[in-house]
């Protein structure tokens, strides 16, 4: 150090015996030499055992110096000007100069009681605190760790339920972070204890047995699902959002949560061995996703959710064993009461009163008929019949929504037998307006399909397409064989073309569930695009009808892209650009028949905008609810016991609630992709809902 300290000719000499005070209370043990051994050898040998030209008598006297002021700790320091820099202007090679002796104590001592270094670091920041603060002093938090520290509960479950990982692998994973010295995670009993915490109580669902068996096995209950209360789920999830928000719930104030809600069934699921088994491979998810949380006095907007179409944004409430059908969605009523309940009164967290709305029910048509008992009719929406709603002139007049939950409730105790069956008669379409069953809700329930408008009217288009291009002008399935070859002819060369640029069209799905090739982003890449849409029309080969079918196509894209997004629109244009659409197919495409999807969607779509303040309808989409039908399926192949189909169901359903808790969500947030064009977490600009232009003049 001599040689370096000689070398050193810009700084000044009154810093020489400071430097060498500091360079001696600083060096290795086994490295110096002492006095005795310096003056007996009566060589010139610096701080660190080197040799050096430096006069042997300046080296005794300043360790000397530096050995007597080095019984005092703070004395090692001079004052003033005289000192050294502080901790935070010292270089960070400089730190671990300083620091490197004691990070290899820690190590060593970390190996020897089989621990990890941040363990012994927390031990001793806990030491510190009790000698500064005293024996009272708080114990850290989970928030309250170190830079490069274990993770808190949160952030580790976070983790856990981004990658779909189990106990056994998440305890393999640190013990292989320990064994390197990064033991980053939490353990899994804190985050055990926090999945608890949130958690509200799992309920479970029975149904009568069915005859057949031994009596004794007849007079047992049958398990078909497990649910969690309504309210206890909502006050739950308010609580959470309140803990992120940061707002204190001691305050007495009215807040409002906005939510949608639906249910959907999903079919492909394995059927296992187990106790007690159903024997199906059908399953119907029950959930709701809170939207936004405002003040009532104010009409400040708290908090509004930023991804309301993902799937860890929905959640869950039911999971019932089954297909759709009347005598299983009638286990819906169980959620019904504390619906009614809290759209009255409200729910009460602390002193804070928070009313729940439900703004839309996210149902597909088949949903929406069983929920509102009108699985007879045309549209679920207004009372107009099929023929009737092909009349010009009412479509120009505008049809209004008509149809309401009480008018179907009155409808049916009206026609009600003693069995609680409707019995239909020919003739009576007027007085039974579709009416099949008794309603679920008591709750008005104007149905919205977002998702489904879009996979259905492309559908729509797309067979248009292929009749043109076909040459058959017949929607029904043609009887002759002459006709159906045409028609097969006409989707392969589609088809074909669709293949050369990487597009899979109206293909039967490999995955076993049912369903077609045929996705939302498939769509969207298809129909937003005009090159996509050409590859459909370009084989027509009357100028006549191609022109009908560009026109269509494009229209429709416009339509649907406008409703996918959440910008806000002129409601009289958007309706009558809708009108205009509805007319030209009655005109230039008479032959083809008006399905409910595509009739909701030009009829209905405006007013259902209107009431959502002139806003598209992206926020109130089921595709939330969609996406968690694989969820739950690798839930149950993966991640759940398989002891017995209530076993299966619980871990199932608790493991979609851990995942979808507002806390967790906003961690998960960080490390999903996000879209440049809407700005929305989950998807890319690519396959981006709002991925159409709409006119300027619906601005």
């Amino acid at each position: 150090m001599m040689t370096r300290f000689k070398n050193l000719k810009s700084r000044r000499k009154d810093k020489t015996k400071s430097w060498l005070e500091y360079m001696e209370s600083n060096a290795k043990p086994e490295n110096n030499l002492t006095i005795d051994c310096v003056e007996a050898q009566g060589e010139n040998i610096d701080v660190q055992g080197r040799r050096s030209s430096v006069d042997s008598s300046n080296v005794v006297q300043s360790r000397r110096s530096s050995v007597e002021s080095s019984n005092d700790v703070r004395s090692r320091r001079p004052s003033g000007d005289e000192g050294y820099k502080d901790w935070e202007d010292i270089s960070n090679k400089r730190k671990n100069q300083l620091t490197a002796e004691v990070y290899d104590s820690i190590i060593s001592l970390a190996r020897a009681k089989k621990t990890s270094f941040h363990e012994i670091v927390t031990h001793l920041i806990q030491v510190h605190k009790r000698k500064v603060f005293g024996h009272g002093a708080e114990k850290p938090t989970n928030e309250d760790t170190l830079p490069g520290g274990q993770l808190s509960p949160v952030t580790s479950q976070a983790i856990v339920c981004e990658s779909y990982i189990g106990r056994t692998t998440f305890q393999s994973i640190k013990k292989i972070m320990i064994a390197e010295d990064q033991d980053v995670f939490c353990s899994w009993k804190k985050m055990y204890e926090f999945r608890k915490e949130i958690s509200p109580e799992m309920k479970m669902i029975y149904e009568d047995p069915v005859g057949g068996g031994d009596e004794e096995e007849d007079e047992l209950p049958v398990f078909c699902g497990v649910y969690y209360s309504f309210q206890e789920a909502v006050v739950k999830t308010t609580e959470q959002l309140m803990k992120v928000l940061k707002i204190d719930i001691d305050v007495a104030r009215t807040l409002q949560l906005s939510c949608k809600y639906g249910f959907d069934g999903s079919g492909g699921h394995k059927i296992y061995q187990q106790q007690g088994n159903m024997n199906t491979e059908n399953l119907i998810l029950c959930m709701f996703c809170p939207l936004m949380l405002e003040d009532t006095a104010t009409g400040e907007i708290l908090w509004k959710q930023s991804a309301p179409n993902s799937d860890f944004a929905q959640r869950p409430l039911l999971l019932l064993l089954g297909k759709e059908t009347h005598a299983n969605i009638d286990h819906l009523r169980l959620l019904e009461p504390d619906r009614v309940l809290m759209e009255k009164e409200g729910i009460q967290v602390a002193q804070v009163c928070v009313k729940v709305k439900t703004i839309a029910h996210c149902l597909d048509r088949k949903a929406a008929n069983l929920y509102t008992g009108v699985g007879g009719a045309y549209c679920d929406l207004c009372t107009y019949t099929k023929e009737a709603c092909r009349s010009i002139e009412l479509i120009e007049e505008g049809i209004p929504i008509t149809r309401s939950v009480k008018d179907t409730k009155r409808i049916f105790d009206s026609l009600v037998d003693d069995d609680g069956q409707i019995m239909k008669k020919p003739g009576d379409a007027d007085t039974r307006q579709g009416c099949t069953s008794e309603p679920i809700t008591e709750i008005e329930a104007p149905t919205v399909q977002i998702l489904h408008s879009l996979l259905r009217t492309f559908d729509h288009w797309a067979r248009t397409c292929v009749h043109l291009n076909a040459g058959i002008r017949i929607w029904k399935k043609p009887s002759s064989s002459t006709q159906s070859k045409f028609l097969t002819l006409a989707k392969d060369k589609i088809q074909a073309k669709l293949k050369k640029i990487g597009i899979r069209w109206d293909f039967v799905d490999s995955n076993a569930q049912g369903g077609t090739s045929t996705t939302g982003n498939t769509v969207r890449r298809l129909l937003y695009d005009e090159n996509g849409r050409k590859i459909f029309t370009e084989g027509i080969s009357s100028a006549e009808d191609r022109a009908a079918a560009e026109t269509y196509g494009h229209q429709l894209s416009i339509i649907l892209g406008i409703v996918s997004s959440d910008g806000v629109y002129d409601i009289e244009k958007y309706r009558d650009y809708c009108t205009q659409l509805y007319v030209h197919l009655l005109t230039k495409l008479s032959w083809v028949s008006i399905t409910p999807t595509l009739h909701k969607l030009l009829a209905h779509s405006a007013e259902l905008m209107e009431a959502n303040d002139c806003h598209g309808l992206k926020n109130i989409s089921e595709e939330g609810l969609e996406a968690n039908n694989k969820i739950v399926r690798k839930f149950r192949s993966n991640l759940s016991r398989k002891v017995d189909q209530k076993s299966n169901l619980s871990d199932c359903l608790a493991r979609l609630w851990i995942g979808s808790d507002p806390e967790i969500v906003m961690v998960r947030l960080k490390g999903r992709p996000k879209c440049s064009n809407c700005q929305e977490v989950g998807h890319s600009k690519r396959y981006c809902p709002s991925a159409c232009k709409p006119v300027p003049e619906m601005l």
